[in-house]
């Protein structure tokens, strides 16, 4: 049975597997939220990153929707910071149109919609996209007394 926590992890090792050969610098992908710093990964920096994070879900008769957020985070010390972060993120965006079903199970619907956020926490710089996903429906389980 296909459901958003699983979506969530197929669009996590879709994109991990999408940026494992970005040549600027290893990007990190969670799902959810950033990791919270603990004793074994105080040193391991935060940027540049991407979070997978389940926003909202619709279930109609024939199919679950799913909107998920892609949230990009990458940093630099300069003005052209801004391009680092549309960088990553058109990496992505081109690998999710060009296959809109990852893992045989979850579909990728259009629009495919992003935003580069107007107020940047430089050296931090920060976008979101927003996608949506179709899942097979739920099918209604009628009792049968003979």
């Amino acid at each position: 049975m296909s459901t958003p926590i699983l979506l969530s992890g197929a669009i996590k090792r879709f994109i991990e597997g999408v940026l494992a050969d970005y040549v600027s610098q290893q990007v990190q992908v969670h799902e959810g939220y950033l990791p919270s710093k603990t004793a074994e990964n105080i040193n391991t920096p935060d940027y540049p990153y991407v979070i997978v994070r389940l926003h909202t879900g619709d279930a109609e008769d024939n199919a679950h929707t799913v909107h998920v957020r892609l949230y990009f985070g990458t940093k630099s010390d300069d003005d052209e910071g801004f391009k680092d972060v549309l960088n990553v993120m058109e990496h992505v965006r081109i690998a999710l149109l060009k296959q809109r079903v990852i893992e045989n199970q979850f579909r990728m619907e259009l629009p495919y919609s992003w935003e580069l956020f107007e107020g940047q926490p430089q050296p931090e710089w920060v976008a979101m996209a927003k996608t949506k996903w179709t899942l097979p429906a739920v099918l209604e389980e009628v009792p049968f007394d003979y």
